[in-house]
């Protein structure tokens, strides 16, 4: 079996396993127990990878990113779980962009139903707004010169956030126009910033519409 035919497969089986008995209610958050019902969701997989003739090579331990590794006879695949239990709403994949290689699996336990995707990248550039190109984007580049005109003068607080502002909204533009993409986009946030006194590291909080996988 190929890696597509794994997955098309991994997601019958994981939709078949969970709509068995009481299944989907155990994996709901409840009382704010996340890590019980990650810890939930995650043995059920592990079961129908076994079932499957899988093997679990690597398990990322809390808050890590890419939460299985999976030697199958044919192929070595990463996945990444993701639950919501809202009927409408984002799954959180907090500092976790889509990349090449892995695979993610969603679970949405409103409506039971299981979804395995194995191309990321292309679904979120399949489903993001077309919008005419527009690769010089003037207004917003009139905005930043006009800015830096007024920190080379007197430059304030306001105004050096501001000129910071525009300029994320100006890589925001060329990431609608594709020159950029979301992983790209998600990475030139994760720099450390060194101060005198302490060190600044900011992420990104990277979610994604239900919508979008389930639609």
């Amino acid at each position: 079996m190929s890696a597509m035919d794994i997955n098309t497969e991994l997601e019958r089986r994981l939709q078949v396993h969970f709509d068995e008995g009481d299944t989907w209610e155990k994996i709901k958050t409840k009382s704010g127990c996340t890590q019980m019902a990650e810890a939930n969701y995650k043995s059920v997989f592990k079961e129908v990878i076994r079932y499957m003739g899988g093997c679990v090579v690597r398990e990322a331990g809390s808050q890590q990113k890419n939460d299985l590794t999976v030697l199958w006879p044919a192929a070595e695949i990463t996945y990444e779980l993701k639950k919501l239990d809202k009927k409408n709403g984002m799954f959180m994949l907090n500092d976790t962009i889509p990349e090449g290689d892995v695979v993610y699996v969603f679970f949405l336990t409103n409506s039971k139903n299981v979804k395995v995707c194995d191309d990321m990248n292309n679904l979120l550039k399949k489903n993001m707004a077309l919008k005419e190109r527009d690769y010089c984007n003037e207004k917003n580049i009139e905005k930043i010169r006009t800015l830096l005109d007024s920190i080379e003068e007197e430059p304030t607080a306001t105004s050096v956030l501001l000129f910071g502002h525009e300029v994320m909204n100006l890589i925001a533009h060329y990431v609608d126009n594709k020159i950029i993409t979301l992983f790209q986009f998600g990475q030139f946030f994760k720099r450390t910033y060194n101060f005198t006194t302490c060190q600044f590291r900011p992420r990104p909080n990277f979610s994604i519409f239900y919508k979008t996988i389930f639609n």
